[in-house]
């Protein structure tokens, strides 16, 4: 079997942090029982506390996966991911730089693309920090934090708030598939000029902050970086971590890159949030993860046929050692 092969076969399902979370197989056949957390850490004021499972808030980038958008994980999958019971790699910190960065851009794009002559134009930038990671503390439901807040308004008035507008930023990397097994994400959205559809994961987590912040269309800003960046940027995040233990900034990046909006590729999508159809699939999301809590169980369909085997087997060695005496 070549390498290819052996990597297209690689488990990439769900694996539990602890195999004794999953207790069983109900009687029935149709769900598996877990042993849920009653507690999950949250960051109050700098202090580390434990709250309530129930509290727990579902954010822009569950949610999309709690209704199946997503081609790498299952709804089963994402939901113990929720309740943070499984074994997760972490986050690449080339993409959380090449992310700040790419706010940035989008920020400055807006800002120099728009009806000077007729229009007053604000566009703000919203840092996570700013808000613990949370910009809606009086939602008890869901959480998150936006991008980019944009105000538009006929110059001469005196209210600000003409239009309202909620910017997501995905940054990506200018790349064709030589392969042509399939179109990256530039040739799609840039070269054939073709909007990702409405329940496009990434589109999902834009429309549900703008139903968070209350406004009727999103702009979904792709900021395309070109192939050079990836290479100089990891070895800046190296050097920055080996000399500091932190990331380094946008500010020293863009410095040490001498990279510019010119270098880069934008493109802006315009979707409305559909505020009924959001509604129904938030309610559904939420329902369907703490109705598993409540129950104590997910159903099997939920899951992918790998991950069903992965868990029937952790359940049927647990029975097999039953009888072992040691």
């Amino acid at each position: 079997m070549s390498k290819e092969n052996e990597k297209e076969k690689e488990y990439r399902g769900v694996v539990l942090t602890n195999e004794n979370t999953v207790v069983g197989v109900d009687e029935s056949g149709v769900y598996f029982e877990f042993d849920f957390p009653k507690t999950f850490k949250k960051n109050i004021d700098g202090k580390w506390l434990d709250l309530p499972i129930e509290q727990k808030k579902i954010t822009s980038s569950m949610f999309p996966k709690l209704l199946g958008s997503s081609s790498f994980d299952s709804v089963g999958k994402s939901i113990l991911e929720f309740f943070k019971m499984t074994d997760e790699k972490p986050f690449d910190d080339y993409y959380t730089v090449r992310g700040d960065v790419g706010e940035h851009f989008a920020k400055e794009y807006l800002e120099a693309n728009y009806d000077r002559a007729n229009f007053g134009y604000e566009v703000l930038h919203f840092n996570q920090k700013m808000f613990n990671y949370d910009q809606f503390p009086k939602n008890k439901r869901f959480g998150g934090v936006i991008d980019l807040g944009i105000r538009q308004w006929v110059k001469g008035q005196e209210d600000k708030t003409l239009v309202r507008r909620i910017g997501e930023v995905k940054s990506k990397a200018i790349e064709t598939n030589k392969w042509k097994s399939f179109k990256t994400p530039y040739e799609n959205i840039v070269v054939e000029n073709n909007a990702p559809p409405i329940n496009d994961t990434e589109v999902l987590q834009g429309r549900f902050l703008g139903y968070m912040g209350v406004v009727d269309k999103i702009l979904m800003i792709y900021v395309f970086f070109p192939s050079w960046f990836e290479q100089r940027v990891r070895e800046i995040i190296a050097y920055s971590k080996a000399l500091t233990q932190e990331l380094p900034s946008k500010e020293t990046v863009l410095n040490d890159t001498g990279l510019t909006l010119k270098d880069c590729v934008v493109k802006v999508i315009q979707y409305d949030v559909g505020k009924e159809e959001l509604e129904q699939q938030m309610e559904h999301a939420y329902e369907l993860v703490f109705g598993c809590l409540k129950r104590k169980r997910i159903p099997q369909h939920l899951f992918s046929e790998e991950e069903r085997v992965y868990l029937n087997n952790i359940v049927v060695n647990r029975k097999n050692r039953e009888y072992v005496p040691f």
